[in-house]
């Protein structure tokens, strides 16, 4: 028996695993709280790195000291796009700066707000450098606020993981590709950091370094117990980790990721549209991606207006029961047009969300629920259209939380897209993609494909769900 804990840090909340890398049964599942933010400035998201590192080693000592799990590594999935500042020594000089922070988009001491001023002079070379558009909560924005402002004006940029391999003060100072694009300040084609946007944080007067490129299976630091040092492996991004864990296959799989936000991706370069971005992948290939499509968090939105208005208690039942109801024919005949994109950092985002088409007698709950659902499906086979402009995928894996949540999707996802849909796996994609860097670890197996191929997404007989 060879075990690893899994660890994925997401946006909503922390899920932990314990998988045996001999058989891939994974045992003792937990989900922790994930913690808010701490600033109380408008725009600004903000999470205590010392609340994380005490959240992380709760999490360690669970594990090992209550339920006895001998440990052979750690591995890390994180949510991307945030940031914190430490020193040398890894002491912070900054709280951990979500991708929710919004300041930079924001005047401040009268002047304007640095992200347009940004965008206009940088973009386009931005998105040459990193395959991504710049947008307001980017670390590399948030940086050259932060240096305008007087505040920080040089450390080291780390992410979640980096942050917490130094749980035992012992960091390599070596992060994988999937984190290290996130922030904004690395070239993906050179695999390093980028000259070129380093420049942009000193126009401003920032001097800020990044930790070196590593692979997934080595050590970004340790955590030291009783008399034995267990590697904690490079952190690894959830999209990228949700992607392998699902199964998709290089230029053949379409991946919809829904989560908190939502992805659709494919695996292997192309010539996608100009709308479309690329992000460090494993096995040394690119994921060609739109990313940020509205999803859970803005459902939620709608849906909590539509609970509000019907005065939900725990005898009225939430909205959520009306979209549960749904039949694929109920999605496909609605008459509303609605549009999600609520949040200014949303994809195809213009001046709003909308609630559209409203004629006599539509404002149902069933209509508006139907068409809720329709207009959340609508986003995907768009994305899927700029995403696979060549329509080579013969086959549409959905994963996250949300797919698993909304029963009727599969079936109304592949009547209004005419494609084979599969549906998310029985367990979170994320520890499914950590087990085949496990695998690689353990079985010496050469590539993060063939080793999410030992198990595929099967999760074999004798798996505890919850305890």
């Amino acid at each position: 028996m060879a075990c690893y804990l899994l660890c994925d840090f997401g946006a909503t909340n922390v899920k932990t695993a314990v998988v045996d890398a001999s058989t891939g049964v994974f045992s003792n599942i937990r989900v922790h709280s994930g913690l808010g933010n701490v600033s109380a400035v408008r725009g600004q998201y903000e999470i205590s790195l010392a609340s994380l590192r005490l959240q992380f080693l709760g999490i360690l000592s669970l594990y090992n000291n209550q339920l006895g799990v001998k440990l052979e590594g750690v591995f890390i999935s994180s949510q991307m796009h945030g940031f914190a500042l430490v020193d040398d020594s890894f002491s912070p000089l900054t709280d951990y700066i979500s991708w929710r922070d919004e300041r930079a988009s924001l005047r401040t001491n009268g002047r304007e707000a640095i992200f347009p001023l940004l965008a206009d002079e940088y973009g386009r070379e931005f998105r040459a450098v990193t395959g991504m558009k710049m947008r307001p909560g980017f670390p590399l924005v948030n940086l050259c606020h932060l240096a305008r402002e007087g505040g920080i004006c040089s450390g080291r940029v780390v992410t979640i993981p980096d942050w917490l391999s130094n749980v035992s003060g012992l960091s390599t100072r070596l992060a994988h590709e999937t984190m290290l694009a996130g922030l904004g300040l690395y070239d993906i084609k050179l695999h390093a950091a980028s000259d070129v946007l380093a420049d942009v944080c000193r126009s401003f007067g920032g001097e800020y370094t990044i930790n070196a490129a590593a692979g997934p299976c080595d050590a970004a630091g340790y955590w030291e117990q009783d008399g034995r040092r267990i590697p904690i492996y490079c952190g690894v991004g959830d999209h990228q980790c949700a992607v392998l864990g699902a199964g998709n296959r290089k230029k053949q799989t379409l991946s919809l990721n829904l989560g908190t936000g939502s992805q659709v991706s494919m695996i292997g370069t192309g010539k996608p549209k100009t709308s479309v971005e690329l992000r460090p992948f494993f096995d040394g290939e690119i994921l060609r991606t739109i990313t940020h499509i509205p999803c859970g968090r803005a459902l939620q939105e709608f849906v909590g207006f539509a609970d509000a208005l019907r005065g939900c208690s725990a005898a009225i039942p939430s909205f959520w029961e009306d979209i549960a109801a749904l039949k694929p024919e109920d999605i496909g005949s609605s008459t509303l047009e609605v549009n999600l994109s609520i949040f200014k950092s949303a994809w195809n985002y213009k001046d709003g969300g909308s609630i559209h088409a409203i004629g006599e007698n539509s404002l149902s709950p069933k209509n508006f629920a139907a068409s809720l659902v329709r207009g959340f499906i609508s986003q995907y086979i768009a994305a899927a259209r700029e995403v696979d402009a060549a329509g080579i995928s013969g086959e549409w894996i959905l994963s996250g939380g949300v797919a698993r949540k909304m029963k009727v999707l599969p079936s109304a996802l592949a009547l209004l897209s005419g494609k084979s849909i599969t549906p998310a796996a029985g367990l979170d994609e994320t520890f499914l993609g950590l087990r085949a860097l496990a695998l690689i670890v353990d079985r010496k197996v050469g590539s993060a494909a063939e080793a999410a191929a030992i198990f595929g997404v099967n999760v074999p007989s004798g798996e505890s769900r919850a305890d």
